[in-house]
């Protein structure tokens, strides 16, 4: 599970649509832990900003990919990395 906080696209937070995956649960995300995530494009552009669950970040690849392959591909992202420890890391 994860949603987007922020994007370049619309930073007028007020304005911006707020992406999320389609099994988005709100009670279910606030309970548990998460990790910061964002999106690059492959000019190392920064699309965007959110969380996901921890979890899935060490679960499988299609769940570890998924904001990269539900939203960020159609916006040319490329990469994605994960915060650890202070560091960007990519996936």
């Amino acid at each position: 599970m994860w949603k987007v906080t922020k994007n370049k696209i619309d930073e007028d937070e007020e304005k911006c649509p707020l992406y999320r995956s389609c099994d988005f649960d709100e009670a279910k995300f606030k309970q548990s832990e998460h990790v910061k995530f964002r999106l690059l494009d492959d000019d190392g552009e920064v699309y965007f900003w959110g969380f996901m669950e921890h979890s899935d970040l060490h679960g499988t690849e299609d769940r570890a990919f998924a904001p990269l392959d539900d939203l960020g591909r159609g916006y040319g992202c490329t990469e994605l990395q994960y915060r650890e420890a202070g560091k960007w890391v990519t996936l």
